[in-house]
């Protein structure tokens, strides 16, 4: 349950952990994230939530709750804390393990104190996405940013061209189908448990497509993946971007079992990049 309100969610998954870490009962964390299970909790429970780009963060051994060698989007690992600080810290404490040494699959590069300053960041804003509205929470925390980030000398730039958030969510949901035996759903039965709303909602994502996935509708979708990657790279080559900033949700946390869909999160499992949620902001 959320620890803010127990009528709310605590977000997912990883939503135990998040509540956890906003409860102090645990200094650090670390939660899975595939679509937002990360930053989800992060947004839901107020803290501080980060997920790495693919295999910064070691993943082998792992239980995977999905058939193992399925393609499509990878899970990546990464903390949750009551501090950016606190991420920093764990974050480094792994990397400066090699942790490469151990997981093969794991990037070996190692960690860095320090790039070259910039004293003026070129900052990418996107607001929303017109066919998935934010509730006014969210767009005040953003215009929040933006204007401390103006005030600290940092350039603004809009991104009123921005590929769809939209077309990044269906290209996740679609990779989670992939597997034709439908592995996820044969443990979940297995257990003899009934579904929660919330799960529900999930396996129907996971429901492989009718007739199920042949090898070259896969190779179909890596090209059109591919070719969503095109589209931000130019955006951010053309813009001359350091970073962006986007909504984290569309919503804050909402009662259990209607949060719905992540498309401002899954988009960045996507395209495989890092992503933070900032409760501070």
């Amino acid at each position: 349950m959320n620890p803010c309100n127990r009528t709310l969610t605590a977000g997912g998954s990883s939503g135990g952990e998040g509540a956890l870490v906003a409860l102090r009962g645990s200094l650090i964390g670390i939660g899975t994230d595939i679509a937002g299970s990360v930053r989800i909790p992060s947004l839901c429970c107020g803290t501080y939530g980060f997920k790495p780009s693919s295999n910064r963060v070691p993943y082998g051994g792992q239980a995977n709750p999905t058939k193992a060698g399925s393609p499509g989007v990878p899970p990546v690992a990464g903390p949750l804390a009551t501090s950016f600080a606190d991420l920093e810290f764990l974050l480094k404490s792994v990397i400066q393990a090699k942790p490469w040494d151990f997981d093969a699959l794991a990037l070996s590069v190692p960690w860095r104190d320090s790039l070259p300053a910039k004293q003026k960041l070129r900052i990418g804003v996107f607001g929303e996405d017109s066919k998935l509205p934010c509730w006014p929470p969210i767009r005040r925390a953003l215009s929040t940013a933006v204007e401390k980030l103006k005030s600290a000398g940092h350039e603004i730039v809009t991104l009123e061209d921005a590929p769809s958030f939209e077309e990044g969510l269906e290209l996740a949901y679609a990779s989670f189908g992939f597997d034709n035996t439908h592995q996820s759903g044969k443990y979940i039965q297995a257990g003899e448990e009934p579904l929660v709303g919330s799960v529900r909602q999930t396996m129907e994502v996971l429901i492989p497509k009718s007739g199920g996935w042949k090898l070259e509708e896969v190779f179909d979708h890596n090209v059109q993946k591919n070719a969503y990657f095109q589209k931000w790279n130019k955006v951010f080559v053309a813009k001359k971007l350091d970073c962006i900033i986007a909504p984290g949700a569309q919503t804050t946390a909402t009662p259990h079992d209607t949060y719905g869909a992540p498309p401002y999160t899954a988009v960045w499992n996507t395209l495989e990049v890092s992503s933070h949620w900032i409760y501070a902001l």
